[in-house]
């Protein structure tokens, strides 16, 4: 893993765009020095659990994830280097805000624990992918 500034918060709601340019990136509270692929692997999760996991088809134009690894790759240079722990570590994070979320709503977790939930079935999926 190599160190680098994160974003934190690599997510298309959460920039600016003027025309086809992005012009800000926003929600910076979560900045460290985990990397590039740390954003990346928050940027896949989210763009999976907003469409895949949601049921929501893909908006025309964005990128599956190959493609954004792809294109991830020409922009840096160089291959995103362990792609599976940054995949699960952003899963893990969100589980914590989603988890925390219901408790400050009075709301159970634990139905979302059942072998149905999407974040749990897409961590056994990762885990059984062998690691890169």
């Amino acid at each position: 893993i190599i160190a680098g500034l994160s974003w934190g918060d690599a997510r298309l709601p959460n920039t600016i765009f003027r025309g086809t340019e992005c012009h800000a990136l926003l929600d910076w509270e979560t900045v460290s020095l985990a990397g590039g692929e740390n954003d990346l692997g928050w940027m896949l999760f989210y763009d999976w659990f907003v469409t895949e996991a949601m049921g929501v088809d893909r908006l025309a134009g964005v990128p599956k994830r190959e493609d954004s690894l792809q294109r991830w790759s020409q922009l840096v240079g160089r291959e995103p280097r362990a792609m599976r722990w940054h995949e699960i570590a952003a899963l893990w994070r969100f589980s914590l805000l989603r988890d925390r979320s219901l408790h400050l709503a009075g709301i159970d977790s634990a139905p979302f624990m059942a072998s149905g939930d999407p974040l749990m079935v897409r961590f056994q999926h990762l885990m059984a992918q062998p690691a890169d």
